[in-house]
């Protein structure tokens, strides 16, 4: 479908153009396009996204409208895993966080996260990093899909690939850090908040989580990508309270936060 903006003509999929025109119902404008892509603005804050590929305005409606992640971030140290295009993380900032540490592996959406920070005069609060987290600090291929950017991965699941058919099309080479890694260069006394949207790499990074590391942590919001295996189990076993489970079987969001009255 077309879409014609300020002598703009951007070409979107369908479900991409529902999506837009809920957000504009729902108090977004169009404050620029391309053919490639369209910066919406509400209030004091703009989001360059892409369109053609990838779920940039799906995840808009998510963070923005649906408050997937909460909206009290006052004083918080985040770490943002799978920063995408830097939408969760101007979220977080926007809703008061004093510190946001954002990940994102791939250069594409690295570079839009770089400029929607940029934009929103946000550099103080939001730290982008061309890194992905894992349990080791190293160097590792990272699966690319060019039609879907948001599903790459360092280990893409089988449900994404068989039940969401995504095709992996490329690979380049990236850096991986830790959390430990991440707490001890940014001098991080406690991260009240870590995010996980990583496509798959939450198994491996929190089986591996050194005991020592988790008290560190209040509260953990992820989506699983290949069943809840034994994330749950791990978290109640490191003094976290499963508060809810939402999807399904292989996938969906788990969200834990530190019994206090322990800590």
């Amino acid at each position: 479908m077309e879409l014609r903006e300020s002598g703009v003509s951007v070409l979107m999929a369908r479900e991409d153009l529902l999506t837009l025109v809920h957000l504009l119902n729902s108090g977004f404008n169009v404050a620029g396009a391309d053919d490639a892509t369209m910066t919406l603005a509400n209030g004091s804050f703009r989001l360059k996204c892409r369109l053609g590929s990838g779920f940039d305005l799906g995840h808009i409606n998510e963070i923005f409208i649906q408050k997937t992640y909460g909206t009290d971030f006052r004083d918080k140290v985040v770490l943002d895993i799978g920063a995408s295009n830097g939408d969760s993380s101007i979220w977080f900032a926007l809703c008061g966080a004093k510190r946001v540490i954002a990940l994102e592996p791939y250069p594409e959406s690295y570079r839009l996260a770089l400029d929607n920070v940029r934009m929103n005069g946000l550099d103080d609060k939001i730290t982008v990093l061309n890194l992905a987290l894992s349990s080791v600090k190293s160097k590792a291929d990272f699966a690319v899909s060019s039609r879907n950017p948001n599903a790459n991965a360092l280990a893409p699941t089988e449900h994404v690939v068989k039940s969401l058919h995504i095709v992996f099309d490329g690979s380049v080479t990236i850096e991986t850090t830790t959390v430990p890694e991440l707490i001890s260069y940014y001098s991080i006394s406690r991260v009240d908040y870590l995010k996980l949207d990583c496509e798959g790499c939450e198994y491996d990074v929190l089986r591996n989580l050194a005991g020592e590391v988790w008290p560190l942590i209040n509260e953990i919001v992820l989506e699983y990508h290949n069943g809840l295996s034994d994330l749950a189990e791990l978290m109640e076993r490191h003094d976290m309270a499963v508060i809810s489970d939402g999807g399904d079987e292989v996938m969906g969001i788990l969200h834990a936060v530190r019994n206090r009255s322990r800590d």
